[in-house]
């Protein structure tokens, strides 16, 4: 059943026409109603939502602020134990379930958001093995998360299936912790580190930073530039040994080089007299440079790529939005997309792009105001956008993030 009929089942649950806006709401009331339309008991949950469907256009403002600071209870109430030794689920992969490690942090309770921090394995490793290496005490401000590769031989974190697994993880684990989405980091090592530099340039959206150590990837290998630009709000720590294969030191000499020629935010580590070996002693500063980190969600200049793999069009879906820009059938070479707000106009330039989306919300544009959208230079939208009640509280729904939400979709 849609949101959309869920809603409208609500509003006559509790004697109220569809569309009717009348209730004047206080900000003490929105953080109430909120809170119980999420999280209270059904009945109660049901009349709140009802209330918030009526609040006058001008209120929503209001509600929104109080959806934002929305106090998060995880559905995993009792944990017990600080190392959990999980499944994660991967039906499309060869392996369908693999394990899945995760420590939390000191002091957890579920009362408080935590950050994450995301580890991803060397080819041929175990969740189980790699995880015994963040046992040191610098690791213990995070919740941190250890998946394996879903295939035989685990070599790699592009292999079928994998991609999938880890959005369902990181879904699950904002429904089942209490995180602070403004604070979800990715690491790797290997294999591992190329994963947590192509998951970033996928999914910039929902991470804060990443720490690569050992090998260098991109999400899509043919415009390396282009993937790197996507990093232009989510800062890298990178890491390799100058005795490492000369293939994985130049990739890294080359992104340092990029990286310094666009201004991109990144700090680099060339360590002397070390090969293709796991360098524990960056922890402690790369794990200190990401927690000085928070998730940029809503920037007003960003770069953009769209694109898919050979044969595996199901995936396309999980990188049809990078920001609060969404993009439909990626070119064959690859979407690039430069977005720029300027006053009340947002300005898309990508040649290749023909159908898409935008996100919005007052933090990006003044939705009091005629929002106007130009697609190459070509006006797609010019007019006003409404601050939907019932797309906001969908969104909420589905994604479980308080802390990047929308009012509305302009499509083109």
């Amino acid at each position: 059943m849609s949101i959309r009929v869920l809603i409208g089942l609500v509003l006559v649950s509790a004697g109220v026409a569809p569309g009717q806006a009348d209730q004047k709401v206080s900000k003490a009331q929105a953080k109430r109603w909120v809170q119980n339309a999420f999280f209270g008991k059904e009945k109660v949950a049901a009349e709140d939502r009802a209330r918030l469907m009526r609040c006058r256009p001008e209120d929503r403002k209001v509600v929104f602020a109080a959806l934002e600071s929305l106090k998060i209870k995880p559905s995993l109430k009792r944990v017990k134990g600080k190392r959990l030794e999980l499944e994660a689920e991967a039906p499309e992969a060869k392996r369908k379930k693999v394990p899945l490690v995760i420590r939390l942090p000191r002091g957890y309770s579920g009362k408080k958001p935590v950050p994450v921090l995301f580890r991803f394995h060397g080819s041929g490793d175990t969740a189980a093995a790699f995880d015994r290496t963040n046992e040191s005490s610098v690791f213990s401000q995070f919740l941190t998360v250890t998946p394996e590769i879903p295939s035989d031989d685990r070599m790699g974190w592009n292999q079928p299936g994998t991609f999938d697994m880890i959005d369902r993880i990181y879904r699950r684990l904002v429904r089942e912790f209490n995180v602070d989405t403004d604070r979800v980091y990715l690491s790797g090592y290997s294999a591992g580190g190329g994963a947590a530099c192509f998951v970033a340039e996928m999914w910039p959206h929902r991470f804060a930073g990443f720490f690569s150590m050992g090998r260098l990837h991109h999400a899509y290998h043919p415009n390396p530039k282009a993937c790197m630009n996507v990093l232009r709000h989510v800062p890298g720590f990178f890491a390799v040994g100058l005795d490492d294969q000369k293939d994985r030191v130049d990739g890294y000499r080359e992104a340092e080089a990029y990286y310094k020629e666009e201004g991109l935010p990144g700090e680099f580590r060339f360590t002397k007299r070390v090969g293709h070996s796991y360098q524990q002693n960056l922890d402690k500063p790369a794990l200190k440079y990401l927690a000085k980190k928070s998730r940029n969600a809503y920037p007003r200049s960003f770069d953009a790529i769209f694109y898919s793999y050979q044969n595996r069009d199901k995936e396309t879906l999980l990188r049809s939005r990078q920001y609060w820009l969404e993009a439909k059938r990626p070119a064959p070479n690859g979407t690039v997309c430069r977005v720029t707000v300027e006053g009340n106009t947002i300005k898309i330039d990508a040649k290749e792009l023909r159908t898409g989306a935008v996100l919005l919300n007052d933090h990006i544009v003044d939705l009091d105001q005629p929002v106007t959208v130009l697609l190459n230079g070509r006006k797609v939208h010019d007019g006003p956008v409404e601050r939907s009640l019932e797309f906001l509280f969908g969104w909420f729904s589905e994604n479980r993030d308080r802390r990047e939400l929308f009012w509305n979709r302009i499509r083109f």
